[in-house]
């Protein structure tokens, strides 16, 4: 199987799981902190901040694909704005 091929695959199938992860609420994301907060404090077993730390990275893994899913088509766009409004290389030949 072709290196790119795999990968593509891989990335299919990250999206896949991605999706069967639920999204976090913003009462559970405010739980969850507050579970960290009391395991920072000694106030809470180091098994539950574990699960909370986990459930908070798998929460927030659809954030950070959105934003750089985002980000991505932001510079491709600001990439095709500055070559649209860049004068043609013969211009600036003539200009000199």
């Amino acid at each position: 199987m072709p290196k790119d091929t795999r990968s593509y695959t891989l990335l299919c199938q990250f999206f896949t799981d991605l999706g069967t992860v639920p999204a976090l609420s913003s009462s559970e994301e405010e739980a969850l902190l507050t579970r960290l907060r009391l395991a920072a404090q000694a106030q809470l077993a180091s098994e539950q901040a574990r699960l909370a730390k986990q459930r908070l990275v798998e929460g927030y893994v659809r954030r950070v694909v959105t934003l750089a899913r985002v980000a991505q088509v932001s510079e491709h766009n600001a990439q095709a704005f500055v070559a649209a409004c860049s004068p043609p290389a013969e211009m600036l030949v003539a200009a000199s």
